[in-house]
């Protein structure tokens, strides 16, 4: 099993009955690879439909995520799904906790990410799943590459969260 999954299920378990699991898109759609973030977490509320348990909630694509974050209680947790740079082939996934991010380099409208949850005090609650980008050019919809990477992350997140939905 990757180990994403692992950490992911552990943020959700951890999480059971005790706060709510923001997931957030984040990442532009005209800029192909750039929003896999979105293309997940769509095709997971539609999926999800009903299904979705309590404690978790799938947040729609805002084009200021400094909204979202305004309006979640700083005890929840959050994980964001965005395009990640890192030295990793493209399509590798990627979790991890923000406040061990080397960089603050999630950012939005110029305010760095990890500045905005510092100041709201959700640092040690907030979490990363990103996918590393094929194709950043001008363009709607995902590289093959990427939306083969997309659509497995879709499968395995569906089935940890209808798992918990049946807890």
């Amino acid at each position: 099993m990757d180990a994403w999954i692992n950490q992911f299920n552990d943020v959700l378990s951890k999480n059971y009955g005790k706060r709510v699991v923001h997931l957030i898109p984040l990442g532009n759609s005209l800029k192909r690879d750039d929003g896999v973030g979105i293309y997940i977490l769509n095709r997971l509320r539609k999926m999800l439909k009903d299904n979705l348990p309590s404690h978790v909630k799938i947040h729609a694509a805002k084009p200021n995520v400094e909204t979202i974050i305004h309006r979640i209680p700083s005890q929840d947790t959050v994980i964001f799904f965005d395009a990640v740079m890192t030295n990793n082939q493209p399509g590798s996934i990627v979790f991890t906790s923000l406040s061990s991010a080397k960089y603050g380099f999630f950012a939005t409208h110029n305010i760095p990410l990890k500045v905005l949850l510092e100041y709201r005090l959700m640092l040690d609650n907030s979490y990363l799943l990103g996918v590393v980008p094929y194709d950043l050019s001008v363009g709607e919809g995902l590289s093959p590459l990427i939306k083969t990477v997309a659509d497995y992350i879709i499968d395995e997140l569906y089935r940890i969260v209808r798992c918990e939905s049946h807890d």
